[in-house]
């Protein structure tokens, strides 16, 4: 692989290192053949041959008798691609081509451009009627009194204090995803779910949604709490239980997650498959630049959309908070 094309894979990801000198096969001492290269001239070499140019450092390391090269690649700030107008990005251990939508989606994540704050062009009255009843709904059972107050307002002044009205006085798009039956800016439809008797036995029960999101998540939630089964226990104490199948907080959090900091762009629905004894939720798309299945837990929540992020959060759904933001 050509080193300027091995770099960008590392820098459109969380940066790596490659190590000049050492052949694939065979292993063992013979694999570490050394390198004879400048390591000034190659530094120049992957800076001109990258857009915009890549500053990577080198050192020269000696093992077994060999003269090797370490070149360390950091993390980019921009999107990278070869000077041939290549743009790759490494995925455990492949180096995988980016097409025009990944290449986007990570542009917009470094730069911090969130896309669901921009303009969907739709008008604010062209909010669903079901959708603005259902938010006034989830602000009253908050308990947070501005925000029981803000769900007698009007479903305009509801927008707009929930951040989902862009300058140009039309919705955002997280505002259209969540609000308006028919959206534009996102999948035509938001979740398919279905049901089975046995993990690997036929469906018997299955549903698609579409937009607005709102009340596609509610409906969800009621769907799948139908069809938990509830084994009651009986402790030492002599109290009795009652076990679900799975946590309803838990399957909220996880549809919440899937739903809000999916690929929205991407026309593919999230798969929910629930039988008594697994419940598997599948979101499209990547995990946010910068989160790895390695730092997924300790990394800290990075959302990829902030504004429908925190919109889901007024709305007692999620738990999303923008420590940056005045409260």
């Amino acid at each position: 692989m050509d080193l300027a094309e091995a770099c960008v894979c590392f820098a459109n990801a969380t940066g790596g290192i490659v190590v000049l000198g050492i052949k694939d096969k065979p292993g063992g001492p013979d694999a570490f053949v050394g390198t004879s290269i400048d390591a000034d001239k190659l530094r120049s070499a992957i800076y001109d041959r990258t857009e915009p140019h890549l500053t990577v450092s080198i050192e020269e390391v000696h093992y077994e008798g060999s003269r090797l090269l370490q070149i360390t690649v950091p993390e980019g700030l921009e999107v990278y691609s070869t000077s041939q107008g290549e743009y790759r990005q490494r995925w455990m251990s492949e180096c995988r081509p980016m097409d025009p939508a990944a290449v986007a989606r990570l542009s917009d994540e470094r730069r911090g451009n969130d896309w669901s704050a921009e303009s969907s062009g739709t008008p604010i009255d062209a909010v669903d009627t079901n959708a603005i009843e259902k938010v006034r709904e989830l602000l009253r059972l908050t308990d947070d009194e501005a925000r029981v107050h803000l769900s007698r307002s009007s479903p305009a002044e509801i927008v707009h204090r929930l951040g989902l009205a862009a300058d140009d006085g039309c919705l955002t798009r997280a505002g259209e995803i969540l609000l308006v039956e028919k959206s534009s800016s996102g999948p035509r439809e938001l979740l398919v779910y279905q049901h089975r008797r046995t993990p690997s036995g036929e469906a018997d029960f299955s549903r698609r949604w579409g937009t607005p999101l709102v009340t596609t998540f509610a409906e969800v939630l009621e769907v799948i709490s139908a069809r938990l089964t509830v084994t009651p226990i009986t402790v030492r104490s002599g109290q009795q239980l009652a076990i679900e199948d799975f946590s309803s907080i838990a399957i909220r959090e996880a549809l919440a997650n899937a739903l809000i900091h999916r690929d929205l762009r991407e026309n593919q629905p999230v798969q929910v498959r629930h039988s008594p004894a697994v419940l598997n939720i599948n979101s499209p798309g990547p995990l946010v630049a910068g989160v790895t299945p390695d730092n997924i837990l300790t990394r800290g929540t990075k959302p990829r959309y902030p504004s429908l992020a925190k919109a889901f959060n007024t709305l007692g759904w999620g738990e999303y908070r923008n420590t940056s933001a005045k409260e």
